[in-house]
């Protein structure tokens, strides 16, 4: 994708890909949108290096700005709404037991053999 001018509105960004992606590749159906979004996000998390993470991400956020796009929804609004009523699911703690060590090879071994 072409570099956008520093301060661009999301609105004019989301234009501007939603310009180029159709001149590109023309409608893309919802799963493969999604699909091109999974791809890329599994590929970006093999990255570690800024250069290439800084690019991959970019093609992410092309990529979602587009799904937008292709859906009729306002990439501003959805992202002021979403900040608004929750807090990123990355915040959300994840329980996890902790089981270390001779305990977790005793949790295994009762499964296995059934002793409870």
């Amino acid at each position: 994708m072409a570099k956008k001018k520093a301060g661009a509105s999301i609105a004019e960004i989301q234009a501007g890909v939603n310009q180029k992606f159709l001149e590109i590749f023309g409608r893309t159906p919802l799963k493969e949108r999604l699909d091109d979004i999974l791809r890329l996000a599994i590929r970006t998390s093999r990255f570690s290096d800024l250069e290439n993470l800084k690019e991959q991400t970019g093609d992410i956020l092309n990529s979602v700005l587009q799904l937008c796009s292709e859906c009729g929804w306002s990439a501003e609004e959805l992202s002021a709404e979403s900040g608004q009523n929750r807090a990123p699911q990355s915040a959300i703690p994840v329980a996890r037991p902790k089981i270390e060590g001779r305990h977790l090879r005793r949790r295994i071994r009762s499964h296995y053999h059934g002793a409870h």
